[in-house]
Order: C-alpha cells, then sequence, then structure tokens
C-alpha cells in the first residue's frame, strides 16, 4: 500500500500537536521554583537535547524497512525483552498521563465553580469515560485541528498577558530546588510517537524529516519559553500548578474564564484521544473486547487517582524523569545498535558527537529520576 504523504509544513503540524499539550501548563511552576533566569536555561538546554534524541530516533526510523513503533523498534534491534520493558514503559506512562489530566481538569473545574477537587475530578472523569466508550470517530477526525488550535490559544494568552507583566518576577533566583523543573519539562518535550507517525508519512526523504524535526522542536522550546515568561511575569510566587488557574486569577474578568476553558479544552482533548489510544491497544494488538478494553483503560487512572495520586506536578514529573529515562535509554540503546548492524553507514543526518549527547542525556534522566524518586518518596 502506498503511504500517504505529508508536505512539509503537515509534517510540521503533526509533531507540533504530538507534543504541545497539557503538559505545558505545568512549566511555569516548576520553572518558578528557580527563578526565571535559570527555567529558561532549562527549557532552552533541555529542547536542545531533546531535539539531539529525537533526530537520533528518527534517523533509526528512516532506516527500517517497515513503519514500527517504538515497541517495534525495541523488538527488531534490541529483543523481545526490550519490547516488552518499553511496551510496559509507554502504557504506564499513558496511565500516568491520564491521571494528570484528571487531577488537572479537577483543579481547573473547582476553581471555576468552587466545590472540592476530588469531586470535579470524578466528574470529569466519569464524563471522559462514557465518551471513550462510545468512541471518539468525529474528535479523531478534528484532532489535528483541534491541537493547531491549542497551540494558537496559548500564543493568544500569552501576547494578552504581556501588558501585565511585572519584572520583578523574571528576576528572582533560586537554588533550593535546582533539580525540580528538569522531570516537568521533559515530559513536555516527550514527542517520540509524534515523530515516528511523521517519519511514516514521510518514507526516503530524510533531509524533510531532519529540517522538520529541528524546526519543530525550536518553535516548540519558544512557545514554552514564551508561555512560561508570560504566566510567571504576571503571577510571580502565585504561579499554580496549572498555570492558567493562577493567570486567570491575576488578570480576572473575562480572561478568568478564557484560560481556564483554554486548559479544560486541552485536558479534555489529551484525555480523549489518549484513551482512545490505550483502548485500541487492548482491543487490536491483544484482542480484548470493547468492554474489557474501557474498563482497563479508564480504571487504572481512577485507582491510581482514589489510592492518593492527587498532584499534577508530581504526576508529570514522574512521567517526564523516571519513565521518560527508561524510553530514552532504550532509544539510545536502539539507535547504537543500528549503527553497530551497519543499517546507519549511510547516515544523511550528519549527526556530530553523538558519543557525548548519547552520555550527556543518559546522566541528565539518571540524576533527575533519582532525585524525583528520593523527592518522592523517601
Amino acid at each position: 500500500m502506498k503511504k500517504e504523504s505529508l508536505s512539509f509544513f503537515e509534517a510540521m503540524a503533526v509533531l507540533l500537536c504530538g507534543t504541545i499539550g497539557a503538559g505545558i501548563l505545568g512549566i511555569p511552576y516548576a520553572v518558578n521554583k528557580v527563578g526565571w533566569g535559570l527555567g529558561m536555561l532549562y527549557i532552552i538546554l533541555l529542547g536542545l537535547l531533546m531535539l539531539g534524541l529525537n533526530l537520533m530516533l528518527g534517523e533509526v526510523a528512516l532506516k527500517t524497512k517497515q513503519p514500527m513503533q517504538l515497541t517495534g523498534l525495541a523488538e527488531f534491534y534490541l529483543g523481545k525483552t526490550s519490547k516488552k520493558i518499553m511496551a510496559l514503559t509507554m502504557l504506564f506512562s499513558s496511565f500516568g498521563a491520564l491521571l494528570a489530566y484528571v487531577i488537572g481538569a479537577g483543579q481547573i473545574l473547582a476553581s471555576l465553580f468552587g466545590g472540592s477537587l476530588f469531586f470535579w475530578s470524578i466528574a470529569f472523569w466519569m464524563a471522559g469515560s462514557v465518551l471513550v466508550y462510545f468512541g471518539l470517530a468525529l474528535v479523531k477526525k478534528l484532532d489535528l485541528f483541534l491541537s493547531l488550535v491549542i497551540v494558537g490559544i496559548i500564543l493568544l494568552i500569552s501576547f494578552l498577558s504581556m501588558p501585565e507583566i511585572h519584572l520583578p518576577h523574571l528576576q528572582t533566583i533560586s537554588f533550593n530546588n535546582i533539580l525540580f523543573p528538569i522531570g516537568v519539562i521533559l515530559f513536555a518535550f516527550q514527542s517520540s510517537s509524534a515523530i515516528l507517525q511523521a517519519e511514516s508519512l514521510l518514507p526516503s526523504k530524510q533531509k524533510k524529516l531532519k529540517r522538520v524535526i529541528i524546526f519543530s522542536s525550536l518553535i516548540i522550546t519558544f512557545v514554552y519559553a514564551f508561555f512560561s515568561t508570560a504566566v510567571l511575569g504576571v503571577t510571580g510566587s502565585s504561579t499554580t500548578e496549572v498555570a492558567t488557574i493562577g493567570l486567570g486569577q491575576k488578570m480576572g474578568g473575562s480572561f478568568l474564564l478564557l484560560v481556564n476553558a483554554f486548559s479544560l479544552f486541552a485536558m479534555t482533548s489529551g484525555f480523549l484521544n489518549l484513551s482512545s489510544a490505550i483502548k485500541n491497544v487492548f482491543l487490536w494488538d491483544y484482542k480484548k473486547s470493547n468492554l474489557f478494553s474501557w474498563a482497563a483503560t479508564i480504571c487504572v487512572p481512577l485507582l491510581l487517582f482514589l489510592c492518593g495520586f492527587r498532584s499534577f506536578i508530581k504526576t508529570v514529573d514522574i512521567i517526564g524523569s523516571v519513565l521518560g529515562c527508561v524510553v530514552a535509554v532504550l532509544i539510545i540503546m536502539i539507535y547504537w545498535r543500528a549503527k553497530q548492524k551497519g543499517d546507519l553507514s549511510s547516515d544523511k543526518f550528519r549527526m556530530h558527537h553523538i558519543l557525548l549527547l548519547s552520555a550527556v542525556i543518559i546522566a541528565i534522566y539518571l540524576v533527575t529520576s533519582i532525585y524525583t524518586l528520593i523527592k518522592q518518596f523517601v
């Protein structure tokens, strides 16, 4: 079957929409823990490192004879055990992201209508679960358009907030939580699935894919830095875990409704699309019934929530640092195994200092994951 072909800008849209999501809403809070200057440095440096990791994954994906997801690449280059590890890690990451959406949506609804976070989170989970059960054909058809709308609204909110920025809010610095922002920022930069999706629609177009990855990564980094600057400049020490809650409270009026409606939309879109994807894994890959696939998808985040996991930031931090560490290490192992086999001998990406890049990425992930685990559970 002939692959559908994407234009350069369509492929960029796939990467932008597959990366920028609800994770951006936690970055300002994380940046506030160390101050604007250090936070911007983190966003830029981690953005560049993730760009390098994405280029490594893109190069490997181009050399495979058929489209594969991360689990397929892990099995092809590292064996069945690595495939199982990758599959479990991706599944737990997805469940964690669903939990983050439930928590974040509960916080937004509670800020708009009052009442407890617990009540609104459960209400959001129930409504989302019903929609997931009956399918999301319309939502999936509109997914790309809706995701681009999210990016547009993020930029609009940032521009509207600029006149209210107080420069003293951007002049603080703290070394007390020096590693705190890394896991949250890494979560927001995760885009491996989107890269593989874009590559599958750009067969044998190596230079185009490289440019798509580079330009998309630079745009994402700019959006994160711009949004965080605007929010932190307005809210300062009052920055909330879900950034738009505190921003709306500071700005007031119709802006309060705009920013929180946007955040709720982003949480809902993320919950529905990710739930649908997980449900289809059980339905298609494991041949389970529709009822079982639905129940397995929506019950895990509920159980985690009922067990006491109620922090949006802590959830995305664990996903970004601990689970993200496993995925990053496996991607790097896949790259070097492909290079060892000679699959990357005709390298047109012309990447340099790959060994150093690999070592730095692994070191940062390992340090951050250990720090996160100690912070959360010790």
